[in-house]
């Protein structure tokens, strides 16, 4: 993992590896309904990110949280809000749900196949 001033970022390899050892991280899929619903995480939380400042999420300031979107770009400002809000251990998954080839629920709730 690769440290910012406020945020860290992680890989999309390092998120299928923390899952598949059976850890299971806060995950925050800041995308719109459509996109989560689509193709998400299993274990992902949708808050889109409009809505992520007023949302009630509970998490403790040192909750591991990783803050997911499609390409890395909405996630990177989600993960920089939880930051400034006190969060301390957040990171922005590079690449998104795009570079993401763990396992994963489509839009009719099936596990999808790894590639």
């Amino acid at each position: 993992m690769e440290t910012s001033k406020h945020f860290q970022s992680i890989q999309p390899f390092q998120v299928e590896n923390l899952l598949s050892c059976g850890n299971e991280p806060s995950i925050i899929d800041v995308r719109t309904p459509a996109e989560f619903f689509y193709r998400r995480i299993p274990t992902a939380k949708l808050v889109p990110l409009d809505q992520l400042k007023r949302a009630n999420i509970e998490l403790h300031t040192d909750d591991a949280v990783i803050i997911v979107c499609e390409h890395g770009i909405r996630s990177a400002v989600g993960a920089q809000l939880l930051a400034a809000m006190g969060l301390e251990n957040v990171s922005n998954m590079e690449g998104g749900m795009a570079s993401y080839h763990g396992p994963c629920l489509t839009e009719v709730g099936r596990p999808e196949l790894s590639t």
